[in-house]
C-alpha cells in the first residue's frame, strides 16, 4: 500500500471520531436523545470505518493502528456500559467516554435505553477488533502461502 494511502487512513480515522464527537458532543454532556443527523452520522461513521478497514487490509501495520483504536473505543464502550448499569461511576471517565463514543451517539437516535446503546457500542467495538484480527490472520495465512 502507497505512503500516502496509510496516512490518509490514519487521518480520517482522527478525524471521523473528532468530527463525530464534536457534533454530538452537546447532545452528549446534556443528556439528550441524538437529533435524526446524529442517527444518520452514527451510519456513515460505522461505514466509513468498514471502508477504511477494507483499504487498510493489505497492510498490517494499518490495521493494527485500526485495531488499536478500536480496543480504546471498546474500553471507553465498557467504561459507559458498567457505569450505566450503576457499577461505578465514570465521573473522571467523561472526557474519554465523550472523545471516543461521541460518535456512536447517534444510535441513541434509534435506541431509546442508554444502556443498550451503551451495550450496543461496545458490540460494534467488538466487531471492529474481531474484523481486524481476522484480516490480520488472513494477511499472516496468505504470507505464508506465498512461500
Amino acid at each position: 500500500m502507497k505512503k500516502n494511502i496509510k496516512v490518509l487512513l490514519k487521518v480520517l480515522s482522527f478525524f471521523s471520531i473528532i468530527g463525530c464527537a464534536a457534533f454530538n458532543l452537546d447532545s452528549l454532556i446534556g443528556g439528550s436523545a441524538a437529533s435524526r443527523t446524529s442517527g444518520y452520522l452514527f451510519g456513515g461513521f460505522i461505514l466509513l470505518w468498514i471502508v477504511i478497514v477494507i483499504l487498510a487490509r493489505k497492510d498490517r501495520k494499518t490495521i493494527v493502528f485500526i485495531s488499536n483504536i478500536w480496543k480504546i473505543i471498546s474500553i471507553s464502550s465498557l467504561i459507559l456500559f458498567l457505569s450505566n448499569l450503576k457499577i461505578f461511576s465514570a465521573i473522571w471517565f467523561i472526557p474519554f467516554i465523550a472523545l471516543f463514543n461521541g460518535a456512536l451517539y447517534g444510535i441513541t437516535y434509534w435506541v431509546d435505553s442508554k444502556l443498550i446503546a451503551a451495550g450496543v457500542h461496545l458490540i460494534i467495538a467488538l466487531a471492529f477488533i474481531s474484523a481486524c484480527f481476522i484480516v490480520l490472520k488472513r494477511e499472516r495465512s496468505e504470507h505464508y502461502e506465498k512461500k
